[in-house]
């Protein structure tokens, strides 16, 4: 496969995934109405810029690769609300902070098949993300 091809199916399935974790929230949260308003805002950035967003919730889930490999759970402690968060623009991808501080709470009281879901996406993204920067050189 070559170069361009290779990365454009990481950010193909970098943004699937982001967009699996953003309909998950929704599916759960329907009863808050910022959930739809949020969703539809990621999957507009996910078709104008899935660069952007695989910069942007890409650094963050890198900052965090140590615990995320480990699945120790420490990227889903309510202290790291805010790793996303910043103005919202198609230049700053800043939504997924809404999504993340979401699966933190839902985290926090889901049985143990969910939160290893949670896990798994989130090592998925990493991974996706590390591929990306090696891809990009």
């Amino acid at each position: 496969m070559s170069g361009n091809r290779a990365l454009i199916s990481i950010v193909e399935a970098f943004v699937k995934k982001v967009k699996f974790l953003t309909l998950d929230i929704f599916h759960r949260c329907k009863e808050d109405p910022k959930v739809y308003r949020t969703k539809e805002r990621i999957f507009l950035i996910c078709a104008a810029d899935p660069n952007k967003v695989v910069d942007r919730v890409g650094k963050v889930v890198f900052r965090y690769r140590e615990h995320i490999i480990a699945g120790d759970g420490f990227f889903f402690e309510k202290s790291n609300v805010g790793d996303f968060r910043g103005h919202v623009t198609m230049d700053n991808f800043n939504d997924f902070d809404y999504i993340a501080e979401k699966i933190r709470d839902i985290y926090e009281h889901a049985d143990q098949e969910l939160c290893d879901m949670y896990k798994q996406a989130f090592l998925e993204l990493l991974e996706l993300y590390i591929d990306y920067c090696v891809a990009r050189g």
